[in-house]
């Protein structure tokens, strides 16, 4: 059973449905059950059964551990794998009180509900018998945090299904196309990309457009901004769209300002389309990238953004086809869905 916070838009989730799906092609018996709000990705595997807690504030937590109870007394499962900061504490304490065969919780970052999340990690790892995270880097987070104890936790990366992002040859004709997709959030810090935007503008005289594609609660805020600097031109933003893997094929590159991440599955994604990636240096995107792929800048350094972003638009045609082929390889190589799937098959059975 896949144990989720909740089946929203962003990594995590989409990561942890995909597995769930690629299980049952496996033969497995799985089931994906989720704490809050409203689905908004659905399964195309019609064997999985997904079940919502229904949990709706904090005071319904009590609710939420009986229809857990019934849930996980009729499945049995044999193992439970749960994802993100409250599904994992949720499910510890759950299995304190009632118990449980075998409970694995993966974290998708480097920080998980802030500094009084990272003490409840503390105080109940003991009640895990894995703990996983999606780099190297955010493992060594949990780690230095005393989140998770180092005997018993390992990387997992996650995988991108390659049919769903399928690689795109290089077209000149995209490279002015700047995008930027995740949810409209202080830590994906858009603020610092606005910025970048704007001195870029102020230095270059390019004829560049950049999409920002989610939604989310600073969205008011990040538009506002936009209008304040007279970027409105510019910068699009598109809101929630189902269409990504199309959004990717008419974009050359992908822009990641974030604050901190586990590992970006959006470049992964985009890497897969064949797009060129500018990223911030914070957290698993060095680790996809690799070390001769794409340009890393400082966190929160707009100018440093800005200046790669200009460096990108100086590349020439020839240098981007074939950093796009390299893309699509280091995806193919380390980052499949299909590796991914079958990692953590080894792990269940063992």
């Amino acid at each position: 059973m896949y144990f989720i916070t909740s089946l929203s838009l962003g990594g995590a989730e989409k990561v942890t449905l995909n597995l769930a799906e690629e299980m049952i092609k496996k033969g497995h018996d799985v089931k994906l059950v989720y704490m809050f709000g409203e689905a908004k990705i659905f399964a195309q595997e019609k064997k999985l059964v997904i079940q919502s807690l229904k949990l709706s504030s904090y005071m319904s937590l009590f609710f939420g551990f009986l229809r857990l109870r019934k849930i996980l007394v009729d499945f049995n499962p044999d193992v439970v794998h749960s994802h993100m900061y409250h599904a994992n504490i949720f499910i510890r304490i759950y299995r304190l009180i009632f118990g449980l065969k075998k409970l694995i919780n993966s974290a998708h970052s480097s920080i998980e509900g802030s500094k009084f999340g990272m003490l409840l990690y503390r105080f109940t790892n003991f009640l895990s018998d894995l703990n996983t995270n999606v780099s190297n880097s955010a493992l060594k987070s949990f780690i230095e945090n005393g989140a998770f104890k180092s005997k018993k936790s390992k990387v997992v990366y996650n995988g991108v299904d390659l049919e769903k992002f399928p690689y795109n040859i290089y077209n000149s004709k995209n490279k002015f196309n700047l995008i930027a997709i995740g949810r409209f959030a202080p830590e994906k810090d858009y603020i610092n990309l606005i910025n970048a935007i704007s001195i870029l503008n102020k230095e270059s005289n390019y004829n560049f457009n950049l999409s920002i594609v989610g939604d989310g609660p600073d969205f008011l805020y990040i538009k506002k901004y936009i209008n304040n600097l007279d970027l409105q031109d510019t910068v699009r933003l598109l809101g929630r769209r189902d269409d990504i893997s199309e959004l990717l094929a008419l974009s050359g590159c992908l822009i990641l300002s974030s604050k901190f991440e586990g590992l970006p599955t959006v470049i992964m994604e985009a890497m897969s389309c064949g797009c060129f990636i500018i990223s911030t240096d914070c957290g698993g995107s060095a680790e996809i990238m690799k070390s001769d792929f794409g340009t890393l800048v400082p966190v929160g350094d707009s100018a440093a953004l800005a200046s790669a972003i200009k460096q990108y638009l100086e590349y020439s045609d020839d240098f981007l086809s074939k950093a796009a082929e390299n893309a699509r390889k280091i995806i193919l190589d380390n980052f499949s869905l299909k590796v991914a799937v079958n990692t953590w098959e080894d792990i269940y059975k063992s």
